[in-house]
């Protein structure tokens, strides 16, 4: 599950957007939360029509953390349980708005490895003739010791609904390359 706050400011050719997210995780390995990457981006309009518009966008993911949470007994967690890809990144944006769809197309480019620890061996079998949850299950998840990102190219599609003045809803599809 996750949370965040976002913060945007619209000037008149250019505007600012913040996103930082909160993220819960449990499962069978255990829990973890904490305050996920921050994502800053900068964008531009390139052109502007009644019902259409072009924008460019560059920025930064930049990682809260190293990946490298560990659970409630101290143990490694893979990837899916961290709150950061534990990576900086670069973002580069491509959006077209009509009327009241967003077509956009972008690639994020990781720069450096994360310290994630979690390995998928035989020697970490916990000797213990009734093994704690986590050993029993930690054989489902692969390896991500300092997992190393490719990167993602992606492509989305967004309709807005306009409920009132200051309230729209917005829904669609996201699908990443990597």
């Amino acid at each position: 599950n996750s949370t965040g706050i976002e913060l945007g400011a619209n000037y008149s050719d250019f505007s600012i957007f913040a996103k930082i997210p909160f993220t819960f995780t449990t499962g069978t390995l255990g829990q973890t939360n904490g305050l996920g990457d921050l994502t800053v981006l900068i964008s531009s309009r390139l052109l502007s029509k009644e019902d259409f518009s072009l924008s460019l966008a560059g920025g930064a993911k930049l990682a809260t953390n190293n990946s490298d949470l560990l659970n409630e007994d101290d143990r490694s967690m893979p990837m899916v349980y961290q709150t950061s890809n534990g990576t900086n990144d670069i973002i580069l944006l491509l959006a077209a708005n009509f009327k009241n769809f967003v077509f956009s197309s972008g690639v994020q480019i990781p720069l450096n490895r994360n310290n994630n620890s979690f390995e998928q061996k035989s020697e970490l079998i916990d000797p213990d003739p009734d093994p704690p949850q986590y050993f029993l299950e930690w054989q489902n998840y692969q390896s991500s010791r300092n997992f190393k990102r490719g990167s993602d190219v992606m492509l989305k599609i967004e309709k807005y609904f306009i409920m009132e003045s200051d309230l729209k809803f917005m829904a669609g599809v996201l699908p990443v390359y990597r």
